[in-house]
């Protein structure tokens, strides 16, 4: 049973993984969106470029 467990972690890591930035992004928007509603749209863009740079920079997907 904890060989399947393992197994499963580690297929749902590399099949979701490039979805991080993805989640991170809407999350960021919802609350930038809650806390600060009149520049939410202006926040949110600004956390997604900085959220696409992070990615882009960090993470080696080639």
């Amino acid at each position: 049973m904890k060989k399947l467990f393992l197994w499963l972690y580690a297929w749902f890591s590399h099949s979701f993984f490039s979805l991080l930035p993805v989640v991170a992004a809407i999350a960021g928007g919802v609350v930038l969106t809650h806390l600060i509603p009149r520049y939410g749209l202006i926040l949110t863009l600004v956390w997604v470029v900085i959220m696409g740079a992070v990615y882009v920079k960090y993470f080696k997907w080639y």
